[in-house]
């Protein structure tokens, strides 16, 4: 049994959601994640992507193409594999200002969005 002291646990793995009401752009999701030892979250299953997307309407996640559009890469620098996660007719980079992902509660897909949007965080641990 994972203990997670404070966070939420699932399949082995701690999760931290930002509080209700709570919405700060990916960069500032991301500081929030590593200064309590973490990182926005690695989606890597149907059963996770299910998970995370059930909390809030949008959540973000550690996917983004800053390094090289494009480039999907996760924030411990691995390439995403596979598309799919996305949801349909994405990523589609939409004014060339799309270039980080969340996943949203209606859709439990993968979008791009321009990292400057303010939404809810998952950290993982």
């Amino acid at each position: 049994v994972i203990f997670c002291q404070g966070w939420t646990s699932f399949k082995s793995k701690c999760y931290y959601f930002s509080g209700k009401g709570q919405a700060e752009t990916w960069e500032n999701s991301r500081k929030y994640c590593k200064e309590r030892g973490a990182d926005l979250v690695i989606i890597t299953t149907q059963e996770e992507l299910d998970f995370v997307s059930s909390i809030f309407p949008v959540t973000w996640i550690g996917l983004s193409d800053k390094e090289m559009e494009g480039r999907w890469k996760w924030v411990d620098g691995a390439d995403l594999l596979g598309d799919e996660f996305w949801q349909i007719g994405e990523p589609n980079n939409n004014e060339n200002e799309e270039h980080c992902a969340e996943v949203s509660r209606s859709a439990k897909k993968f979008n791009d969005v321009p990292c400057n949007r303010t939404f809810s965080w998952a950290c993982e641990d």
